[in-house]
């Protein structure tokens, strides 16, 4: 044997694959420098969209006029404010005026800026600044971030602040939310920029005057009349005693909006021209203490509801907190569905029309054709978004539904059976079809006759004559049996009785049942009279 073939087996093992590894140079384009601060207001027009909505359909450009009026209405609610004048100038700039307390014009000595700036400055351009943040000036406010006004300011190419306060008239100048021709002054060593003061008055309020910025709003940047006058119209009823006016300089066009009638004559406004099925609203309004619900002790939840029905099929829900519209509903708008479910439900258990038709019915059918307002002030509330489309308050969901549901419990007027009357009926007064669970209607007599049949029916007649039987059904026949039958004594003894022959009479009842039990004999199936005999045509003809 060889020495090769003396050696031992060496197993079989694959080369080793030793990846190359490039050697990369370091990723400058993403480092410390790409991280950005954005102060003051310099985040509301890089983002404007998050503040105030879309910038391009006209739903932002209309906000920034809301934001400022929202402004004076808490004033109202507050109770300092009962007029409030909103104009469109001719260059497209829109003012707000009201004669509510007027914005702080004092330098505030605690800030922390150099100048030390008035409160006026602070709360137009700087955010989550704003005297709305404790219960001490503002009870209930539909301004919660102290962002709204500083946005308007920041979004706008002037913006001129009027404050008429203390028997002066204070003025301060901004152009995209910095302020324009500032005033410095000395106060014990300390630099300050206090606000111009140009006059004197015996009045007081604020006025606003701002033209939107076109850098931002490149799309629509024109004020639509309609637009700024419904809201108006809104807050004017959901403020009874606030007088509202819109004045349009382009046009010459000016409304002035009085609500009257709070949120029943808004429901009743909605109304109009369309065909209600009461006349009068259903109105009900009531407080409860927010603490009980999980709110903050001390305060109080309003709560303030219309609600009329029409011959519409949609459902029409408006709701509001602190006067804000919440196109998205929130607590409140459950709190009125879960009210309105467990009336409806409670009234039918009650009067046990479930059992008689067989229906189920929920809240859905309740509410077609509501138009409904709701309001309801709420110290602090809590929304989804900085443009409060939804109101996600926890503590409100529970008034709502106690202070609607006890009112609607008495709502349907009038006995079971006029109640039971209008559940039959539909939105345009034409009987609703019925089950056959429902049984016959109590107002078709004359086929509960056809049912039962002629004779039964002439049994119960009273003693006058052929007259007596000549609406019945079954025509001729039964009226000629019983007229030779006689005429029926009502009471025993009389004259009559004696000319009466009892079998003859039993008999033609007897004749006339068996007729309605064997229809087959007549010419024509169902009918209850036997044909027409020939020598009778004949003698017609």
């Amino acid at each position: 044997m060889s020495a090769e073939e003396n050696k031992p087996d060496v197993p079989h093992t694959e080369p080793v694959y030793i990846p190359e590894i490039e050697t990369v140079a370091a990723d400058t384009s993403y480092g410390e420098g790409s991280i950005t601060i954005l102060e003051g207001l310099e985040a509301v027009r890089k983002r404007p969209g998050m503040y105030i909505g879309d910038t391009s359909d006209g739903t932002g450009l209309h906000h920034l006029v809301f934001e400022v009026v929202d402004n004076s209405i808490d004033e109202a609610l507050a109770g300092h404010c009962d007029d409030i004048v909103v104009t469109i100038h001719t260059d497209n700039s829109i003012s707000v005026t009201d004669n509510g307390r007027g914005i702080p014009t004092g330098v505030k000595m605690d800030d922390k800026h150099e100048p030390k700036r008035s409160a006026a400055e602070i709360a137009l351009t700087e955010l989550h600044a704003g005297g709305k943040f404790n219960q001490n000036s503002y009870k209930v406010s539909g301004g919660l971030h102290g962002v709204g006004v500083s946005c308007v300011n920041a979004l706008s190419v002037m913006l001129r602040l009027v404050v008429r306060r203390e028997g002066k008239i204070h003025e301060l100048e901004f152009s995209r939310g910095f302020v324009q021709n500032r005033l410095l002054e000395t106060v014990n060593g300390v630099e300050v920029s206090p606000m111009k003061i140009i006059g004197d008055t015996d009045k007081r309020g604020t006025e606003v005057h701002f033209l939107p910025d076109t850098e931002i709003f490149k799309e629509n940047s024109d004020f639509h009349y309609e637009i700024l006058s419904k809201r108006l119209r809104e807050l004017s009823f959901l403020n009874n005693g606030v007088r509202i006016r819109l004045k349009d300089e382009r046009t010459g066009k000016e409304d002035d909006f009085s609500g009257a009638g709070g949120v029943r004559g808004f429901v009743e406004f909605i109304n109009k021209g369309k065909t209600v099925l009461h006349p009068n609203s259903f109105y009900a309004e009531g407080e409860r203490p927010a603490d009980t619900y999980g709110g903050i002790p001390g305060t109080h939840i309003g709560v303030e509801v219309a609600m009329q029905w029409n011959s519409g099929y949609n459902e029409q829900v408006l709701c509001f907190t602190n006067n804000i519209p919440q196109r998205d509903g929130g607590t409140h708008l459950t709190g009125l569905r879960a009210a309105m479910t467990r009336v409806i439900n409670k009234y039918i258990e009650e009067n046990e029309f479930a059992k008689k038709a067989k229906v189920e019915v929920t809240g859905d059918d309740m509410r077609e054709g509501l138009c409904c307002v709701l309001s309801v002030k709420v110290p602090e509330p809590k929304f989804s978004s900085q443009t409060k489309d939804k109101l996600v308050s926890s503590e409100v969901r529970a008034p709502v539904e106690d202070i609607v549901g006890k009112p609607a419990d008495r709502l349907p007027a009038g006995t079971p059976e006029r109640r039971q009357d209008h559940l039959r009926q539909d939105r345009r007064g034409c009987p609703r079809p019925r089950s056959r669970a429902q049984g016959p209607r109590n107002d078709a007599p004359q086929g509960r006759a056809r049912r039962h049949g002629p004779a039964r029916q002439a049994g119960r007649l009273p003693g006058k004559g052929s007259g007596a039987v000549r609406g019945l059904p079954g025509g001729g026949r039964l009226r000629r049996r019983l007229r030779q039958a006689g005429p029926r004594p009502e009471v025993p003894g009389h004259p009559a009785a004696a000319r009466q022959d009892p079998e003859r009479r039993e008999g033609a009842l007897r004749e006339a049942a068996d007729q309605q039990r064997n229809p087959d004999d007549d010419h024509r199936p169902g009918h209850r009279h036997r044909p027409r005999r020939r020598e009778h045509a004949g003698r017609r003809r």
